[in-house]
């Protein structure tokens, strides 16, 4: 999906369960032909998640070892935002994004993702109690 500055695209995703102890983390994948930094990219581009504003973004790098003709790693660098739970709802989740002019002509969103996590609850057992069964 290309995105000019000072226009505004949408996009969806369906969300099946999610829960208030949900960790949840949006991936935006970009390309840039003018050779901005994604650090500036992310300066001017405003991502809403149904009418809530996710201001809270740092560029992340993801390491990759296979891709169709790649023997060598290569790295992917990425926008990372941090979605409060109660921004998410179960069904479509509506993706507003903006770039602010003045910035690069257009970009490339070449993959968005949600990521939700549940932490771990660490059971602990009282060993005496299991050897007694």
């Amino acid at each position: 999906m290309k995105i000019r500055s000072g226009a505004t695209r949408r996009t969806s995703l369906i969300v099946d369960d999610v829960s208030e102890r949900a960790e949840i983390k949006l991936h935006l994948m970009l390309d840039d032909a003018s050779g901005t930094s994604l650090s500036q990219v992310g300066e001017k581009l405003s991502v809403h998640l149904d009418e809530q504003a996710l201001g809270v973004w740092r560029v992340m790098t993801e390491t990759k070892y296979a891709g169709r003709g790649k023997t060598e790693p290569f790295t992917d660098k990425f926008l990372e935002y941090e979605v409060s739970p109660s921004f998410v709802a179960e069904g479509e989740n509506q993706f507003v994004l903006k770039l602010s002019p003045p910035s690069a002509t257009e970009i490339r969103l070449r993959d968005l993702q949600l990521w939700i996590t549940y932490p771990r609850r660490r059971v602990l057992t009282d060993q005496r109690s299991l050897c007694a069964r």
